[in-house]
């Protein structure tokens, strides 16, 4: 459904915070059964920190029910921001014409996001990764 490099993606956008892991395990057994499943791996601090983990055949729900159990746990996310991420993700898949997200601006640089929660803090220049 999703490449690893199309999840990972869906899966930072959603979280709040800067850990996370993604990955998708594939299965298939000698006598032809094949699955394949999504997990989406937050964590809210340094390591030793809680996880809030869900795994889903599909990518959308993973990503969705990792953010519902960090947020039921009482952490600060946005359930509804995560799921209008997930929802234009999905639509984009589909080739659907996309939602409009409402217009959301960060508080440190002031740019818009883009489809995938991003601002310009996000980006590293291409400037920073040139060598003299």
């Amino acid at each position: 459904m999703l490449t690893s490099v199309q999840f990972t993606q869906l899966a930072q956008a959603a979280w709040p915070g800067t850990t996370f892991f993604a990955s998708i395990v594939s299965y298939r057994s000698a006598c032809g059964h094949a699955t394949t499943t999504y997990r989406a791996s937050y964590h809210p601090g340094e390591a030793g920190s809680r996880c809030f983990q869900e795994e889903r055949p599909c990518p959308f729900a993973a990503v969705l029910a990792a953010v519902q159990a960090a947020a039921a746990a009482g952490l600060a996310v946005c359930v509804s921001s995560a799921g209008a991420i997930v929802a234009q993700a999905e639509y984009l898949f589909a080739g659907g014409s996309v939602p409009a997200l409402p217009v959301v601006v960060c508080a440190s640089c002031g740019e818009g996001r883009d489809h995938f929660g991003e601002c310009g803090c996000s980006y590293v220049p291409l400037t920073h990764y040139a060598h003299a």
